[in-house]
């Protein structure tokens, strides 16, 4: 797995659902308050990664984890979501 690059449809998926559901600025939000915590979150994603493989599909763990382990992705995504 390549947790260097967030792939783009992942982004553009989530970006597109978050829009959807009005939920923008709560996610912004939320992202920004907790990315000092972001690689610790992803770190928690990798521990628990087989009871969440059991639950959703494993594709979803580990664009979880590509997203929050690099810092630089999590700005482009919510770069993403800031863009109207």
């Amino acid at each position: 797995m390549d947790n260097q690059n967030t792939p783009p449809e992942f982004s553009s998926d989530w970006v597109a659902k978050i829009k959807k559901a009005g939920l923008t600025t709560p996610a912004i939000l939320a992202l920004e308050t907790h990315k000092p915590l972001s690689f610790i979150f992803s770190q928690m994603i990798v521990v628990g990664q087989p009871v969440l493989d059991f639950l959703l599909p494993k594709s979803i763990s580990q664009q979880a984890i590509a997203l929050f382990s690099d810092r630089k992705n999590l700005e482009t995504f919510i770069s993403k979501l800031e863009e109207e």
